[in-house]
C-alpha cells in the first residue's frame, strides 16, 4: 500500500531475511483455538482467513449465517459487510488512477478535481489535497458528518459532498491532527468518480477486483443479484442482554429486506465508498495478499507509483499524524507510544506486535450488524481477517482477541502463551457483561422524522434509577451513538423502531431500544 511503503520502506528490502518460519502445525492449533473462542463469543457466525508468503494458509467458517438455522453454515464463501475496510479499496483505487495518470497525485488539490468543492472554511477549501482526505487530517472533528447521508433525500455521494459538507465547521487547522473522518473518504470517493469519469465501484472492479479474481466482492447489498450470492449473504444480528442470562436474545434480520436498518440512508443506490462493500473470506484473502505485496500482482505499472511517491512524501504524510492509543489484547500502546493513526486505507501502523516488536498495520470495519477485523505483519508477509455477523461492543472484543492470537500462533508462539494472554481478556469481558446485566434498563424510542433532517435541537431524558440523565442535542452528529447502537435506519422512515438492544449511554446506563 502507498503509505506502507513510506512507513516501512527500510523494512522492504530485508523482508525475506526477517520473515519467520510459520509453525508447521499452526493451522491445526489455530483451528482448535478459534472454534473455542467462537463458541464463547455467542456470535452466530464467524469466518477466518490467514495468508502467509503469498498463499492462503488457513480459511474456515464457524457457526451459522442465520441464528437458529443450522442448515445455513458459515463458509469461506459467506458474504459479509466489511464496513470501513471499504476505505482501503478507495485508497488503492486512487493509487491505481495515479499509476495511470502520474500528473495527479496525493498532493493534487481537491479544487483542481472538483471546482465547485466547498468547505466551511475558505482556506481549507483552497488548500486541501487528496492526501489530506485519506490521512484523516482535513480539520474536521472525529466522525463529524457521519449522519449527513442518513438525513432525508441526499440521493448521491456527489450531492452529499457538494451540498452538505459546507455546513460542517472544522475543529482543527488542516493537516494538524489525525481525526477519523468518514465524510472525508466520501470526498475521496467523489474525487475518484471525477477522475475516472465513472462510478468508483466500476473503476475498482475493472482495475483491482477483476485482475485479482475477486468476483464475490461487491459495492453493497443492492449489487447482490445472483441466487447464489443471496443465499450466501450472512444475516444481520443484534444482541439483547437480559438480567437473566437465560433470557438473552439474538435477533436475526435479512439484509436483503428493505426495512432492515442500514447506514447508507439517503444514498439512493445503496453504495457508500466509506463503508458499503461486501466480501467473502476467500475474496478478502486475495485482497490481503495484494496489500502485503502489491507489486507481485502486476496491477501497478511501476513500483515507483506505489512506493517511491510515498517515500518522497514521508514528512508530509507522517509528521502531521498524531500518535494514538491502540488496543491489542496483550498490550496497550500509550498515547505517547509508537502507533500512528495512519489513514490511507488503514487505521494503525507501528511497531506494535509481539516481542521483539514487529511492524504491524490494521483496518477494522463495522456496520450496524457486521464486524470485520484485520491484522498485517508485513515483515512476515502474514495477515489475518476475522468476520462476524453481529455488531455488539463486547462481542467485538472476541474478534480483536482472535486477530492477535491467530497472528501469534502463525508466528510460532506456543499455544500456552497464547491462552495465557487470552484468559484475562475473557475474564474482563465476562465481568463487564455481568455489570451490564445488573444495570438499570431504560426503554427509549427515537422517532426518526424530519426534525432530525432539519437539525432541530431536542432534549432527551433518560431516568436511570435514582437519578436522571439528560442529553441536549444541538447537532445532528450528536445522534450518531444512538443510531450506531440502536441500528435505527434512515431518518426518512418515520415509524418508531423498537429494537431491544441494551447498551451503555452517557450516564452509564444501558438503553433498551
Amino acid at each position: 500500500m502507498v503509505l506502507i511503503g513510506a512507513l516501512f520502506a527500510c523494512m522492504l528490502a530485508s523482508a525475506e531475511s526477517m520473515r519467520s518460519a510459520w509453525a508447521p502445525n499452526a493451522s491445526a492449533v489455530a483451528d482448535a483455538f478459534i472454534a473455542r473462542v467462537a463458541a464463547e463469543s455467542d456470535i452466530p457466525g464467524i469466518a477466518v482467513g490467514v495468508v502467509a508468503g503469498g498463499k492462503v494458509q488457513y480459511a474456515r467458517g464457524f457457526g451459522v449465517q442465520k441464528s437458529g438455522d443450522p442448515n445455513a453454515a458459515v463458509t469461506t464463501n459467506t458474504l459479509f459487510q466489511i464496513g470501513s475496510c471499504s476505505k482501503t479499496f478507495i485508497a488503492m483505487g486512487l493509487a491505481k488512477y495515479f499509476d495511470l495518470d502520474p500528473s495527479i497525485g496525493w498532493n493534487t488539490r481537491i479544487k483542481q478535481i472538483i471546482p465547485e468543492f466547498q468547505m466551511n472554511n475558505s482556506y481549507i477549501t483552497e488548500t486541501m489535497v487528496i492526501g489530506d482526505l485519506l490521512a484523516h487530517r482535513t480539520g474536521l472533528g472525529s466522525h463529524d458528518g457521519d449522519l449527513l447521508w442518513l438525513a432525508g433525500d441526499v440521493t448521491t455521494e456527489e450531492r452529499l459532498v457538494l451540498q452538505r459538507l459546507r455546513y460542517l465547521v472544522p475543529k482543527e487547522r488542516i493537516g494538524l491532527k489525525f481525526q477519523y473522518s468518514n465524510i472525508g473518504y466520501e470526498v475521496a470517493t467523489v474525487v475518484l468518480n471525477r477522475l475516472a469519469k465513472e462510478p468508483w465501484y466500476e473503476f475498482i472492479r475493472k482495475h483491482l477486483l477483476l485482475p485479482l479474481g475477486m468476483n464475490d466482492t461487491l459495492p453493497g447489498v443492492p449489487a447482490i443479484h445472483s441466487v447464489s450470492q443471496k443465499e450466501r449473504l450472512a444475516f444481520a444480528h443484534s444482541y439483547h442482554v437480559d438480567p437473566d442470562p437465560l433470557l438473552d436474545e439474538i435477533y436475526a434480520m435479512d439484509l436483503l429486506k428493505p426495512r432492515t436498518p442500514n447506514l447508507v440512508g439517503g444514498i439512493s443506490n445503496g453504495f457508500l465508498g466509506a463503508g458499503s462493500v461486501i466480501s467473502s473470506t476467500n475474496d478478502f484473502c486475495k485482497w490481503m495478499e495484494f496489500l502485503l505485496n502489491p507489486g507481485r500482482s502486476g496491477i501497478f505499472k511501476s513500483q515507483e507509483g506505489l512506493i517511491g511517491v510515498s517515500v518522497a512524501e514521508e514528512a508530509h504524510v507522517v509528521v502531521n499524524h498524531t500518535l494514538i492509543s491502540a488496543m491489542l489484547p496483550e498490550e496497550t500502546v500509550k498515547s505517547v507510544g509508537n502507533a500512528y493513526g495512519a489513514g490511507f486505507g488503514f487505521d494503525l501502523v507501528g511497531a506494535l506486535f509481539g516481542e521483539p516488536k514487529k511492524h504491524f498495520f490494521s483496518k477494522g470495519g463495522d456496520t450496524l450488524f457486521h464486524t470485520t477485523r484485520t491484522g498485517f505483519l508485513p515483515d512476515e508477509e502474514l495477515a489475518v481477517v476475522i468476520f462476524g455477523n453481529m455488531e455488539y461492543g463486547l462481542k467485538d472484543q472476541y474478534l480483536n482477541a482472535l486477530v492477535s492470537s491467530v497472528l501469534e500462533i502463525f508466528t510460532g508462539s506456543n499455544i500456552s502463551k497464547v491462552e495465557a494472554k487470552y484468559a484475562p481478556v475473557a475474564t474482563k469481558l465476562a465481568k463487564i457483561q455481568s455489570l451490564i446485566r445488573s444495570s438499570p434498563v431504560v426503554t427509549y424510542h427515537l422517532p426518526l422524522n424530519e426534525s432530525i433532517s432539519n437539525q432541530s435541537s431536542a432534549t432527551l431524558s433518560f431516568p436511570c434509577g435514582d437519578f436522571d440523565c439528560s442529553a441536549k442535542l444541538r447537532d445532528i452528529d450528536t445522534l450518531l451513538p444512538m443510531l450506531e447502537v440502536g441500528g435505527l435506519g434512515p431518518p426518512e422512515v418515520s415509524e418508531l423502531h423498537t429494537q431491544r438492544i441494551a447498551n451503555e449511554f452517557a450516564c452509564g446506563c444501558p438503553i433498551q431500544y
